[in-house]
């Protein structure tokens, strides 16, 4: 768990507990933050289709085309899932 985050002239400092509750400090250049994101494929239709479902995951390509691009040429993992929520 991160504890602070503190910028410097070297680039930036991280506090946080690692997986034992031990306090730890890492100096970086950069920091990266990644927020975690689900799949929303439910009710979409995919199971009509040749997209490779993988715990609701589209499976997808080195260039992010899925199974069914062999028929579909623009069948790409944006293109196959089009379960975007609405906004309110």
């Amino acid at each position: 768990m991160v504890n602070s985050v503190k910028k410097d002239a070297k680039g930036v400092t991280v506090t946080f507990k690692d997986k034992d509750g031990k306090s730890q400090t890492l100096q970086a250049e950069k920091l990266l933050l990644a927020v975690g994101r689900k799949p929303m494929t439910e009710n979409c239709g995919l199971e009509k289709s040749k997209a490779k479902v993988e715990r609701g995951a589209v499976q997808v390509g080195p260039y992010m085309e899925t199974a069914e691009r062999a028929c579909t040429p623009s069948a790409t993992s944006f293109s196959a899932c089009r379960c975007w929520p609405t906004p309110p």
